[in-house]
């Protein structure tokens, strides 16, 4: 690698020159662990209303539909097969993530890349790869432009998952250095996404990978179409680092290229929310296995966290959806109520339901500044919760189950896929997919036949 190119070309010869026998099988193993997740996620997430009006928008434009949308129950086109992916994908707040660079990549990167692969008939070795790739670039650009990316009011998985996605792509179709560069720009002139949704529950928020999984498939067939784009489009005086961050750190897209592959840190969720109410969760579940306090004798809880956690997650009374799975007194609330977190607990028969609304209007959520100096390393949260007979019990989980560091078993990700699943396939069905995935070199290609 010539030390006189830019960040941006720097990046595409790695991707470029990458194989899926460079891979350590580690990564092979977790872009596995990703895939089997975010089928699950996206099942499930197929089944929401959300999705119902994708499928009726996808309806008034399908002249000859080719390509499983997965859940649709039917063909689809190719980029509204993405869009509808991306969408499904992130609709239950449980698909995969990574708490440095503040991205959810599996939602726009695998979302473009399985109706790119049917159409194009490409195998599992080089969806494998892609997978790898896209998680590579996606991952590395949120670490460069994180946190003030999302300060100035950027949704990273909307942004970065564009350039992840495009690059991806790029990669499984098999396209020249030049013309994935080239995708990788014109990625890099259609990544957007703002964070508005998180002052309304809006559904904008489950839009933005399915955008990205559309424009990033958009940008590789622009490129190998033959559209030009510029070559330094991250690291250009206009270009993406300048345009979406006050602070970068150009070096996070280069430093242990090759030595450490950054899907290795990403996290797996247990709970139906928003990250930032996950250690809150965590906390409020272990506590309600400790002590026997019934609702009506809680006199407040207290949520002690780091400043992201707050800033636009402090509404006791959602009225969306959306709102109910942002909302961390209410995924509190829902918590010590039910037991569980789960995609059932943040439908509209929780959230319009009078005692967890009370329960969450006691919970008090305030930064610690002590606990905000721990991020990103850690996403820390001390949950107390105070008994009107004067009693205090107190929890704090510095990383949720699910990241790296307390990571999930491979049983655990089994269980949760199975789970998921569920709704819409049966057992045999769903040992199927579990057995093509892991052995996707060889057999992805009769996915297809088992998430539609």
């Amino acid at each position: 690698m010539s030390v006189n190119k830019g960040v941006s070309e720097l990046l595409v010869d790695f991707i470029y020159e990458l194989k899926y026998d460079d891979l350590p099988q580690e990564v092979i193993l977790q872009a596995k662990k990703c895939l089997l997740d975010y089928l699950g996620t996206t099942l499930y997430g197929a089944t929401t209303p959300t999705a119902d009006k994708i499928r009726n928008f996808s309806l008034k434009f399908d002249d000859k539909p080719k390509i499983t949308a997965i859940g649709n129950h039917q063909k689809t086109e190719l980029f509204k097969a993405a869009l509808a992916n991306g969408i499904s994908s992130h609709v239950l707040e449980l698909d995969d993530g990574e708490r440095y660079a503040r991205v959810h990549p599996g939602t726009s990167i695998i979302s473009a890349l399985l109706p790119l692969i049917e159409k194009e008939n490409i195998g599992g070795k080089e969806l494998v790869t892609g997978i790898v790739s896209g998680y590579e670039v996606a991952l590395r650009m949120g670490r460069a432009i994180q946190p003030s990316h999302r300060n100035r009011g950027f949704h990273g998985t909307a942004t970065c998952g564009t350039l992840g996605a495009a690059v991806a792509a790029a990669k499984v179709l098999g396209l020249s250095r030049e013309e994935m560069l080239y995708s990788l720009g014109i990625a890099g002139t259609s990544a957007s996404g703002l964070l508005q949704f998180l002052e309304d529950g809006s559904e904008i928020k489950q839009y933005h990978p399915g955008k990205a999984a559309l424009c990033g498939l958009l940008s590789a067939y622009l490129a190998q179409s033959g559209l030009t784009a510029p070559n330094n489009i991250l690291e250009g005086k206009r270009a993406f680092f300048q345009a979406t961050s006050d602070e970068y750190n150009v070096s996070e897209c280069t430093n242990s290229l090759g030595k450490k592959f950054a899907i290795l840190d990403v996290y797996f969720k247990l709970y139906a929310s928003c990250r930032h109410c996950h250690a809150p969760i965590e906390a409020t579940l272990n506590l309600r296995s400790q002590s026997k306090i019934a609702n009506q004798e809680i006199e407040k809880i207290e949520v002690s966290t780091y400043k992201s956690a707050v800033d636009g997650h402090d509404n006791p009374i959602p009225q969306s959806e959306v709102g109910a799975k942002m909302s961390l007194p209410f995924s509190v609330a829902v918590a010590w109520k039910k037991g569980w977190a789960g995609p059932e607990e943040f439908t509209p028969v929780y959230f319009n339901n009078p005692e967890i609304l009370s329960l969450a209007q006691k919970v008090e959520v305030k930064e610690d500044p002590s606990l905000t100096q721990l991020v990103p390393a850690k996403r820390p949260a001390i949950v107390r919760i105070f008994s009107q007979d004067g009693h205090k019990f107190e929890e704090r989980v510095d990383l949720p189950k699910g990241e790296p560091e307390n990571p999930v078993t491979e049983k655990e990700l089994k269980e949760k896929f199975r789970s998921l699943a569920s709704i819409s396939k049966s057992k045999e069905e769903i040992e199927n997919i579990i057995n093509i995935v892991e052995t996707a070199e060889e057999r992805i290609g009769e996915i297809f036949s088992f998430i539609d």
